[in-house]
């Protein structure tokens, strides 16, 4: 027994699929678990960290869950993490549990999902964002102060290769980048781009590089959809 406790706390793949919580007990029964465990471990090194929750009561997942998921990130950050799969699910789509930002400055993150978030609180910068290693980036349904922010983002990841965005909205949709800033933004590694629904004008030209690129673009008028338009391949509209 003993060995086998002792393998457990070397395991540098957690996972926690499908969690569902309704109660104050099952929130404290887990919160318990994933704190003992992190603390618990022998090693500095964790590799993988994917959390995938459905919450059935919004309150007590503002109030008992959010604060404990923010402090868990920000200890598997410091562990040289390589991969973190965020999925809070709280079934109301107008609230997003607030993004953990030492994420954003995790210089060993390999690939990072995200989805159901919004980003507050951070001072995005050009020298801000600091991903270096990062390879693979999906978001869906996350919220950015500003499109700056989105955009800056993708800059603090220089060797990314894979991106997938659906549903990205802002706080502030004005775009405040410049022409030049956008002609200056590129991404020679990325071999693969597929964005949806994205409400502002996406710098395709920073793509091309891509061998593979899909944009879907939907834009609104005030009561009614004024342009759909679906672009595959190469699309380069800052020309």
């Amino acid at each position: 027994m003993f060995f086998t406790n002792s393998l457990w706390y070397h395991v540098p793949n957690l996972i926690f699929p499908n969690i569902k919580v309704n109660d104050i007990q099952s929130i404290y029964t887990f919160n318990e678990f994933v704190f003992s465990f992190l603390l618990a471990r022998d090693t500095n090194f964790i590799n993988t960290f994917h959390l995938h929750f459905r919450y059935g009561n919004l309150n007590l997942a503002y109030h008992l869950s959010f604060p404990n998921v923010t402090k868990w990130i920000n200890l598997v950050v410091q562990r040289k993490l390589n991969h973190l799969h965020l999925h809070l699910n709280t079934d109301h789509k107008n609230f997003l549990p607030k993004l953990p930002t030492t994420i954003f400055t995790c210089t060993t993150l390999v690939s990072l999902h995200l989805c159901w978030f919004r980003v507050k609180g951070y001072s995005f910068s050009v020298n801000g964002i600091q991903l270096p290693s990062l390879r693979s980036l999906h978001l869906e349904s996350i919220m950015f102060p500003q499109v700056n922010d989105f955009v800056l983002l993708l800059a603090g990841s220089p060797i990314l290769e894979d991106l997938e965005a659906a549903d990205i909205n802002f706080y502030d949709a004005t775009d405040y980048l410049t022409i030049q800033e956008y002609k200056n933004l590129s991404f020679p590694k990325l071999t693969r781009a597929h964005t949806m629904a994205f409400w502002f004008n996406f710098p395709a030209k920073a793509f091309s590089n891509s061998e593979s690129l899909s944009i879907d673009t939907i834009l609104y008028t005030n009561e009614e959809v004024h342009f759909n338009v679906n672009i595959m391949l190469i699309i380069c509209i800052f020309f």
